[in-house]
């Protein structure tokens, strides 16, 4: 459990900095500059006022070792020279950016979504 909230207080802090990135970089660009970089999105919708919605998907993985934070409160090592077998755990999650656009096809919004 405690992995688990260490975890998602990273990847929120992450998320935040992503965010200022994102729109530092886009904010106030064109259509034509995103889809060069980013290319096609996954899809793309009407966002009510004339303009878009493009929205681009990334899955990712990561591994830890199966004793990342010591949970039953032993070391990884217990003594000079154990090195203990411990097995990689894979987390799986997505990340979804979604880049608002203007009828003038300038980026005005920038969202980002970190599912996991």
């Amino acid at each position: 459990m405690k992995k688990l909230v260490v975890l998602l207080l990273l990847l929120f802090f992450a998320g935040c900095s992503s965010v200022a990135q994102l729109e530092k970089r886009w904010l106030g660009r064109n259509k034509s500059a995103l889809i060069a970089v980013r290319g096609t999105p996954e899809e793309v919708t009407s966002d009510g006022f004339g303009g878009e919605i493009y929205t681009y998907v990334k899955i990712h993985y990561s591994a830890y070792p199966e004793a990342f934070g010591y949970p039953s409160g032993e070391p990884f090592y217990r003594y000079p020279g154990d090195y203990g077998y411990h097995p990689l755990l894979v987390a799986a999650g997505s990340s979804k950016t979604m880049f608002w656009i203007d009828p003038y096809d300038k980026i005005y919004r920038v969202r980002l979504r970190i599912s996991h």
